[in-house]
């Protein structure tokens, strides 16, 4: 398991995001890439994130959010 991996699965076990949206501890994905490919929006957003920020690049704060925002617009939520 590489360092992507244990943070996505550190992101997705906090308790308020399983409560927030509803999510079964046993559905969340293992890996980063798995997390990308989810149908849980809030899941894609948190992988895109750290796939960014874990890339070796600088990533800026608007960057960051616009990557987000046009995820989310794709989305429609």
């Amino acid at each position: 398991m590489n360092k992507k991996d244990k943070i996505i699965q550190q992101f997705l076990a906090h308790d308020l995001l399983i409560t927030k949206y509803k999510l079964k501890k046993n559905q969340l994905p293992n890996s980063l890439k798995a997390a990308k490919d989810s149908e849980v929006p809030i899941i894609k957003a948190i992988a895109l994130m750290v796939d960014a920020l874990e890339s070796g690049q600088v990533v800026t704060d608007v960057t960051l959010r616009t990557l987000i925002n046009n995820y989310l617009n794709e989305a429609a939520i």
